[in-house]
């Protein structure tokens, strides 16, 4: 992958980062009251963790990028499309490799 093409995910990443942090404060869990008050509790704490996920990958990224290891499957070493990763620059497997949750 070229530095210009590095660039440009590089920036795109921190961008998701913001947008994730933003998401965070928005869905930090809170006292609940009711049960309604419960359930929404339960959910905000769901996408609180869904968004601290994808904040982890996000960094770890970043991580590899500031290493000189960005691109390559976290699982398997080969490198990824660069479609994947201007689609989903924090994406860390291969298609190959991916598992869904």
């Amino acid at each position: 992958m070229d530095l210009m093409m590095l660039a440009v995910i590089q920036g795109r990443l921190w961008q998701a980062a913001a947008m994730v942090q933003q998401r965070l404060e928005l869905w930090t869990p809170g006292d609940s009251k009711s049960a309604a008050d419960e359930t929404e509790a339960c959910l905000r704490s769901a996408m609180y963790r869904a968004a601290q996920a994808e904040f982890e990958q996000v960094t770890r990224a970043l991580d590899l990028i500031d290493e000189g290891r960005y691109g390559n499957c976290d699982a398997c070493g080969d490198s990824l499309e660069v479609g994947t990763l201007l689609a989903r620059p924090y994406r860390l497997v291969c298609d190959r490799c991916y598992t869904p949750m």
